[in-house]
């Protein structure tokens, strides 16, 4: 049997939830029970890695061999961990942790059809490396999903609303506010904002600066110097794994914090005994700028969406770092009402994810099993998302008047343009007799025109046919689809096409051959 699911793969937990046999979407636990799991490696020796709870043990005693927070890594795929004398690339370990959750849930049957959730901050290539990683697990990746977008799916499932609503997503890693137009079962994405280095491990990062500070008095190992924090990563082992003992502590500390006024983290390192206490005050204080930070993305998504606080029916939280009391009081503060809680934060976007799959598995043509209790769940809520970036391409024109050529990044697909949508730029050669087009595309956060604060995703340099005379049309289209990924065609002077797949660099982009090698990589590990 084959079961449709969606996979929350997060900075820092990841879970799994499928449709059960009338499209209700369940976590699925690990062989443990966990109902999520710690997204780290463990490297164990010889063909054993170890995911999950067990890798996360390690990290206080073996961390040159453990790996963690590799969804921060996504945007850079050529990066490679360097493990016992092998290389390991983001995508394979992300395909390790997705392969934990596929062989671990072997009791629903044959997990193969599946939808990743990524940020909706997530660019071209964090999304195709999600992608990847899921196809490399041994998955059919039907898709990916904005994280906001699906908390919000399974939202509207349990009781569909009308309004406008801000989804906040405060993660383990990752943040992302979405503001929502729900009518009923009907959800249309206005405007997104994020932030892929703000989330939990950056507020125990802050607890653990906090507790060397006091460790420094307890213990008085010059291990615990002013430049403790630059040792990491790849300094010195002792302090690794000093600070990997810290940081549990302080995430202990943290959670701890969200029910109680003041915690106290105790611990042992290589060098003795700490005892740092903290109170809810003084660790609101340390995480203060951090929390401004995501009301000004809040801010911005509003003026993105076309709207102020005081038109926001509802707030849902998402993510296990929206726990902490102040976020609440901070948004209560900022709308003038409490935000909802009904949905478990940790859970509610693999929840999502699962009807989402539901939803792409019969759109992909392949419900041939799919039954008809689960087609009428998952066709309750229909959802129209957005580009959550400007695409453009750079292109030059002469100016008569200086006598030079002047380059500009002209702008195509329009952030917040409702998806799937198709594109078309007008451009024309700029001298007689020129023999190559030069296609550059571009992707950026806000409209930009200067081609020097542009990012450059994707070029070819493609043949034009002879004598091809000054001002020759040329149309370049691009198609942005639902998994908020981008197709270029190109029709030439003599009306030619020509299609490009996105190519980022020779190391990080993996083609068919590259694929199957890492799938060999990663399908040879056994994963406890």
């Amino acid at each position: 049997m084959r079961t449709i699911a969606g996979i929350d793969l997060g900075t820092t937990y990841s879970a799994l939830a499928a449709l059960n046999a009338i499209g209700k979407p369940e976590i699925v636990p690990d062989l443990s029970g966990n109902r999520v799991v710690p997204s780290i490696v463990a490297f164990n020796g010889g063909d054993s890695v170890l995911v999950g709870v067990e890798a996360k043990n390690k990290l206080s005693s073996d961390p040159t061999n453990v790996v963690q927070f590799v969804k921060r890594m996504m945007s850079d795929p050529s990066h490679r961990y360097h493990i016992d004398g092998s290389a390991y690339s983001p995508v394979e370990i992300s395909a390790l942790i997705l392969k934990k959750l596929k062989d671990e849930c072997v009791q629903l049957g044959d997990i193969e059809d599946v939808v990743i959730t990524v940020p909706a901050h997530f660019n071209e290539i964090e999304r195709k490396s999600t992608m990847d990683a899921g196809k490399i697990a041994g998955l059919n990746v039907l898709g990916v999903v904005n994280e906001p977008t699906a908390a919000a799916v399974y939202y509207a499932s349990m009781a569909p609303i009308t309004g406008n609503v801000v989804v906040y997503d405060l993660g383990g890693g990752t943040f992302d506010v979405t503001v929502l137009a729900m009518s009923g079962d009907k959800i249309d994405v206005l405007a997104s904002k994020g932030d892929g280095h703000l989330g939990g491990v950056d507020f125990d990062n802050q607890l653990t600066r906090h507790a060397v500070a006091q460790a420094r008095k307890d213990i008085g190992h010059e291990l615990f110097s002013d430049d403790f924090f630059d040792q990491m990563p790849g300094g010195s082992t002792d302090a690794e794994k000093t600070y990997f003992t810290l940081m549990d502590r302080a995430e202990q500390a943290k959670k701890q914090l969200s029910a109680r006024d003041a915690a106290t983290t105790r611990g042992n390192t290589l060098f003795g005994k700490f005892s740092v206490p903290i109170t809810r005050g003084d660790f609101e204080e340390l995480i203060s700028s951090h929390l401004v930070t995501t009301e000004m993305l809040l801010e911005n998504a509003l003026d993105d969406a076309g709207l102020t606080a005081d038109k926001i029916d509802k707030v849902v939280l998402v993510g296990g770092s929206t726990r902490i009391p102040k976020v609440s009081q901070m948004l209560e503060s900022f709308f003038g009402f409490a935000p909802e809680k009904s949905i478990n934060p940790d859970e509610a976007v693999a929840l999502g994810a699962a009807i989402m799959a539901g939803k792409r598995k019969l759109k992909s043509g392949g419900g041939a099993g799919v039954s008809a209790a689960v087609r009428a769940e998952v066709n309750k809520t229909s959802v129209l998302e957005c580009a959550n970036k400007f695409f453009g391409t750079l292109s030059v024109s002469m100016n008569e008047a200086r006598g030079e050529m002047m380059s500009q990044n002209t702008i195509i697909i329009k952030r917040g343009a409702k998806i799937p949508c198709e594109e078309t730029g007008e451009f024309s050669t700029v001298f007689d007799g020129q023999e190559k087009l030069r296609v550059e595309v571009t992707e950026c956060d806000e409209e930009i025109y200067d081609p020097e604060h542009v990012h450059q995703i994707g070029e070819w340099l493609l043949d034009l046919p002879a004598n091809c005379p000054k001002d020759s049309p040329v149309l370049i289209t691009y198609g942005y689809d639902e998994n908020q990924r981008l197709k270029v065609s190109v029709e030439l002077p003599d009306g030619n096409m020509f299609e490009g797949d996105l190519h980022y660099d020779d190391e990080g982009n993996l083609d068919q051959s590259d694929m199957k090698q890492a799938s060999a990589k990663v399908d040879a590990f056994v994963v406890e």
